[in-house]
């Protein structure tokens, strides 16, 4: 990383993977764009993130095209993105529209 708040960041994107390898093994990680990207071992490709807010801008619609044209080893049955925050409603529709599941306040932390 770059810096503390780079670092942070990819600790939390770490602990979220932790978290999901519990009930979901995760398979594979890899990057897109500079983000992290696992695949599950049943296929589902999760994009693990510390992030206090989504909302839907034109990079975030722009890296979801790019995920869901990404070429993964295994067949995605499914999209997730999981944060440590949440997501306006307008994020969360189209995110649904476009086929992405979503879970949100992923850790712990000072948002209730």
């Amino acid at each position: 990383s770059h810096d503390e708040h780079d670092a942070l960041a990819y600790q939390a994107s770490i602990q979220i993977i932790a978290n999901m390898n519990a009930t979901a093994p995760i398979a594979r990680i890899s990057h897109l764009n500079g983000l992290p990207v696992c695949q599950t071992n049943d296929g589902t490709v999760v994009v693990p993130l510390q992030w206090d807010f989504v909302a839907w801008t034109p990079a975030v619609a722009n890296f979801i095209t790019a995920l869901k044209a990404a070429k993964f080893p295994v067949q995605p049955p499914g999209y997730l993105i999981s944060i440590t925050g949440v997501v306006s409603p307008m994020a969360a529709q189209a995110l649904a529209s476009r086929g992405v599941n979503l879970t949100v306040k992923a850790l712990p932390g000072p948002l209730k």
